[in-house]
Order: C-alpha cells, then structure tokens, then sequence
C-alpha cells in the first residue's frame, strides 16, 4: 500500500509540474505576441459609448486597453476600478478603452456599460492581439506607444500605468 500512495504522490507531482511549465509557456508566448503588437496596429472596432478611440488622438497618452466580456465575472469585477481611475488619472494623460469580445448585441454591451457607470470608450469587434485567449485581458501602452504591461489584473497594472503617466 505505500508503495503505490509513492507511485500516486510522485505521479501527481510530475504532473503538476507539466502543468505549471506548460501555463508559463502560454503566458509567455501571450505576453510576447502582445509586446510585439504595437498601439499603432490596434484596431478598436465599433463604438459603443465614449469617445470613438483615434490612434493619432492617442498619441504621447498612456494607454490601457481592456479586454473584456459581458458575462465574465472577473471582467465586471474589474471595471469599478478602471471608472475609478479614469476619474482620477484622465487629465495626467490617462486614456481607457474597453473592447469588449464575447457579445454581438451592441445594446447588450450598452446596458452593461451603463450599469457599470462606464466612462471610457467601450467598443466591440476589435482585432485582439495574436494568441489572446482569455478575459479579462489588459494591455498597458506608455506614452511612445510601447507594451509595458499584458496581463490579467488591472490592480497588478496599477503601478505600471502610475509609472508611465508620471515620465515625460
């Protein structure tokens, strides 16, 4: 019998390793399709509310773009703090756009974003980077335009957008 709890802890272990490399790898490969996606070949789609984003507009702003689902739970956990941020952060230079992915009924999207108290630009069909699987989805874009941050959580971004507004 102990031989085989061994055999079962050590299998176990070995898989969950596998598992672990294999996450890493498909957060690297992510995060460097995402890098090598520069602000200038983003495309946002269709504007929902806000302010239809104009990528010379953008020009010398920091930029986080939000990908995002109407029906993901951690996506609507995270705009508060986004609305919050554009609140404090839009006059420094701060521009937020919030693409969202999952839903084709602009109306739809509406609602969610009015709910929310959303003020930023929501769109919808925009051309994601390569290899973008999974929402929520945030991308940070410094003043020339270059990717300081891809990944999930606005709040681990937070230090990064605060960096970037505060260098000329």
């Amino acid at each position: 019998m102990s031989k085989l709890i061994k055999i079962l802890v050590i299998t176990a272990s070995v898989l969950v390793m596998v598992v672990g490399i294999g996450a890493l790898a498909v957060y690297q490969k992510i995060h460097t399709a995402v890098e090598r996606f520069p602000l200038s070949e983003m495309t946002f789609g269709e504007t929902i509310m806000g302010e239809t984003p104009d990528l010379a507009a953008l020009a010398g702003k920091v930029v986080v773009v939000k990908y995002w689902g109407t029906r993901c739970m951690p996506c609507l956990k995270e705009l508060p703090h986004l609305v919050e941020m554009q609140s404090e952060l839009k006059d420094a230079g701060l521009a937020v756009i919030a693409p969202e992915m999952t839903a084709r009924d602009g109306e739809k999207i509406k609602a969610v974003a009015e709910a929310k108290n959303l003020n930023f630009s929501v769109t919808k069909g925009a051309k994601a980077p390569p290899n973008l699987f999974f929402f929520p989805h945030t991308v940070v874009m410094d003043r020339q335009g270059r990717c300081v941050y891809s990944g999930t959580s606005i709040q681990e971004a937070e230090p990064l957008i605060r960096q970037a507004l505060s260098e000329s």
